[in-house]
């Protein structure tokens, strides 16, 4: 049924095709999306929203500022392979692994979250300039691929360890770069082995959304993950249908 599409039932968004060209930025009502074949978020198609988790296995790409200030605690994207501007900036997340990420364009893609203590992204080809802009709490980054870009990890105090290529300019005076102890980082880095995933940190990333998976995938019949909520997904369609009849 398509009846549901575009609907929000008990703060939860569904979106049942690939496509969504509909923009929510600025819906305050908006906690949870369910979106399990969208492949792109469009350019500020979530930003200034509430959501707090999002259920999207196959998204490929995010637009600019797609999820700019959403509030995001967790975040599960692992077919993910391209971000632009603003992407993930001012969110809520503490560990970040993008297994599938390889571009990065614009700048300012992940910046005042925080919260943000860890990212992994092992295909990621290049940073885009200040990546990390004012990441306050970011101390791990693993990217054995990727090139470093200028001021990356501006103002960055917290960062201990990085594994990456390539050298960079800064100017907060404040990051390990602008401190002189960037090669610190660097050797932290080196002593992380190459398969090495921090499961036990990012695990904790991906609760939320498994969360959602282990609700919705089974068919209709799985539970809806919002809090206290104890109707399954079919009787929310049911509950609907009676509504718009």
């Amino acid at each position: 049924q398509e009846a549901d599409e575009g609907k929000i039932i008990e703060k939860c968004l569904i979106l049942k095709n690939e496509a969504c060209d509909t923009k929510y930025g600025g819906d305050k009502q908006i906690e949870y999306v369910y979106a399990p074949l969208l492949k792109c978020v469009r350019s500020y198609q979530f930003r200034e929203t509430s959501i707090k988790k999002v259920y999207m296995p196959n998204l490929q790409k995010i637009g600019l500022c797609g999820f700019y200030n959403s509030k995001m605690q967790y975040v599960d994207f692992p077919l993910l392979g391209e971000i632009d501007t603003h992407a993930l900036s001012g969110n809520s997340f503490k560990y970040l692994d993008l297994p599938r990420l390889v571009y990065s364009t614009g700048s300012y893609n992940i910046v005042e979250c925080s919260h943000l203590l860890t990212f992994q992204a092992p295909l990621l080809e290049k940073f885009a300039d200040l990546f990390f802009y004012n990441c306050g709490n970011l101390h791990t980054v693993v990217a054995p691929k990727s090139i470093l870009s200028d001021k990356i990890f501006y103002k960055c105090d917290k960062l201990k360890t990085v594994l990456a290529i390539g050298n960079f300019i800064c100017s907060c005076s404040r990051c390990p770069k602008c401190l002189g102890t960037f090669d610190q980082c660097l050797k932290r880095g080196q002593r992380i082995p190459a398969q090495e995933k921090l499961v036990d940190k990012l695990e904790q990333s991906r609760k939320g959304s498994q969360t959602i998976r282990k609700l919705y995938l089974k068919q209709e019949r799985c539970k809806v993950f919002v809090s206290g909520l104890s109707s399954t997904f079919q009787e929310m369609q049911e509950m609907l249908d009676q509504k718009l009849g």
